[in-house]
């Protein structure tokens, strides 16, 4: 029961004022309570005398859009108001409003631009973009006798405590996800041993992550966006879970010694394939389930579960690997989480979102993928965003990738190495739980944004310098904490300032195409940096070094390098360029906050103008 009766008083007859006495019953502060009211219809205009509204033994009836007054009955059929017992007839009796309607065809009323209130028993007002609710009870069936409309019952946003069980189960997924991608660079050179291959075998494993970020980017977006988080997080975990059991496999007496490699990868792939969907699911679980003003901080924890994840194999893998023989050990140990969250995603995800929305935003149907991809590749300050963004996760990641490479040539230990991981996460972990905080009380996130990348790429060009020379573990291990504290702050904040740049794009293909960017951009710098380091001098060979090398062996080796070369012109040159680019041109409109603003100032208003119980004159002049 759903009619539309548009408001354009075209009429220009004179009609006698209407003159009821009546008076309603009072049974709460929101019913209609009036006496000697007036209803006036004289040249277009509608004027409501003393603000009241005079009924007397009212029935309303709306289920045939028909409105019974005592002795008059008026019948309102597609535009025309015939008054039974009046003596009067209005044709093509319709007011309009501007870009605001008033329908009545079917019981209903409507704001279109701005408001809206269907007639259906208990009444739902809401704002166009359907994100506002208010329910309006309604005392009576569709036949109203003494009408009362309670105001009080307002339906807020609300948010629900399983959205904390929601958030474990990404940080969880985030986290085993993580560990698996940098287990062997935290033992890059017994991997080599074991596995008897080259360095850039050992490379691929943790490049493979970024190969398939790439183009199951793409999917996972639409995956997130079309079916929902529940979905995309049931991929997450058994591709991760799956690809953790043959990476175990491959070190089984059962598999032969030159088909291990290729085993242990089609694990590492699977796992790969599973990234995608759970690190592009912080961004929409944090819309979805979390109020504006945590939006920040959720995802901010969800985001920082996979460099934690890096800080665990890099404290874990070095204490556990002592010896070429321990690598089976290690890759147990840090699969065991992967397992364990494949279960708990199993049976304890039961739905993609919370049953009411927690914000205005949260409440809206996203723009279809291909319709937001169109929007955002013409998006200026989001391809800016993009490549700056990209630029630091890609030289963050080849750097966690090659650090105990970088470092065991100068004399440095697999241990410390992993300890400098450590800190760059634990540093970059507490920093970025202070800006998200911050950020969800000022909405400063350029600000922070700018601030951040500068002093991580100041920090990052320090630790080039540094790791180059011997024995300054203090200086090394400063450096690279402070590049990793500043560097991973960007990340959530870059997660968010995507969503806002591009609003209403959806969440997951705003933020889950930064990922893919820096993916993409990672696997260049990392083979341009491989390619770009040189031998070791004589002079460096002769001296104490840190990487295991296994004397008369007769499989493949770990040789050394010298990362130079790779440093300066990949590292230095390409994060300078990052921030000077982002610095300068990057100019972000707040547009999911600005929409937010609104919806709420409207909803405000129409509660205050509702509770009010007011009718004020109106006329077609003034609207």
């Amino acid at each position: 029961m759903y009619g539309r009766l548009e408001e354009d008083l075209r009429s220009t007859d004179s009609f006698d004022m209407i003159d009821k006495k009546t008076k309603s019953s009072r049974s709460s502060k929101n019913a209609v309570d009036t006496e000697f009211d007036h209803v006036d219809i004289d040249n277009s205009e509608v004027n409501l005398k003393n603000d009241e509204v005079n009924m007397k033994n009212v029935k309303v009836n709306m289920g045939n859009g028909e409105l019974n007054m005592g002795n008059g009955k008026v019948n309102v059929e597609n535009g025309t108001v015939n008054i039974d017992n009046g003596g009067q007839k209005m044709v093509n009796s319709q007011i309009n409003m501007g870009t605001k309607e008033m329908d009545l065809g079917n019981g209903e009323l409507m704001k279109t631009a701005d408001e809206s209130l269907s007639s259906n028993g208990n009444h739902d007002v809401g704002l166009s973009n359907g994100c506002k609710h208010y329910d309006l009870a309604i005392d009576a069936d569709d036949n109203v006798k003494n009408s009362e409309v309670n105001l009080d019952n307002v339906e807020q946003y609300k948010v629900y405590k399983s959205r904390w069980f929601m958030l474990f189960v990404v940080c969880c997924l985030n986290l085993s996800n993580a560990m698996m991608w940098i287990t062997f660079a935290a033992a890059a050179d017994t991997t080599i041993t074991f596995y008897g291959i080259t360095s850039l075998q050992l490379n691929m494993l943790s490049m493979t992550f970024m190969f398939a970020t790439v183009p199951l980017g793409f999917v996972a977006s639409w995956v997130l966006d079309t079916f929902g988080l529940r979905t995309s997080l049931l991929i997450s975990a058994w591709l991760n879970g799956i690809g953790g059991l043959l990476r175990n496999i491959s070190t089984l007496d059962v598999i032969p010694a030159d088909h291990a490699y290729t085993v242990l990868l089609i694990g590492q792939i699977l796992a790969a394939c599973a990234q995608p969907f759970v690190m592009f699911a912080p961004t929409k679980l944090a819309a979805l389930w979390f109020p504006e003003n945590r939006r920040a901080t959720a995802n901010m924890i969800g985001s920082m579960m996979n460099p934690l994840g890096n800080m665990v194999a890099f404290i874990i893998v070095p204490l556990v690997v002592e010896d070429v023989s321990d690598i089976p050990l290690a890759l147990w140990i840090v699969s065991a989480p992967a397992f364990f969250i494949t279960i708990v995603t199993t049976f304890g995800v039961r739905r993609s979102r919370p049953p009411t929305p927690p914000s205005p935003s949260a409440g809206e149907v996203n723009q279809p993928f291909k319709d937001g991809l169109k929007q955002i590749i013409v998006n200026k300050n989001y391809m800016i965003l993009n490549i700056g963004f990209g630029a630091g996760l890609a030289l963050f990641t080849a750097l966690a990738s090659f650090l105990e490479q970088i470092l065991c040539p100068r004399g440095y230990s697999d241990d410390f190495a992993g300890i400098c991981g450590a800190l760059m996460i634990v540093l970059g972990m507490v920093l970025s739980a202070v800006a998200g905080v911050y950020v969800d009380k000022t909405k400063q996130f350029d600000e922070v944004l700018k601030v951040s990348l500068s002093l991580a790429v100041l920090s990052g060009i320090a630790f080039t310098q540094v790791s180059r020379l011997r024995d300054q573990h203090v200086w090394v291990a400063l450096t690279a904490a402070l590049f990793g504290g500043f560097g991973l702050t960007i990340y959530p904040i870059s997660m968010e300032l995507a969503v806002e740049v591009t609003y209403p794009v959806a969440e997951a293909t705003s933020s889950g195409l930064c990922i893919v960017g820096g993916q993409a951009q990672g696997i260049i710098y990392m083979f341009a940096m491989q390619y770009l380091t040189q031998p070791l001098s004589y002079h460096e060979l002769s001296l104490e070094t840190g990487c295991h090398i296994a004397e008369n062996s007769t499989t493949t080796v770990f040789e050394p390098q010298d990362w130079t070369y790779s440093n300066l012109y990949i590292f230095n040159v390409i994060s300078t360029l990052a921030v000077i680019t982002l610095v300068l041109f990057f100019k972000p409109e707040y547009k999911r906050l600005e929409a937010e603003r609104k919806i709420t100032a409207l909803a405000k208003k129409a509660i205050e103008v509702e509770k009010s119980n007011k009718v004020t004159p109106v006329s077609t002049s003034q609207l």
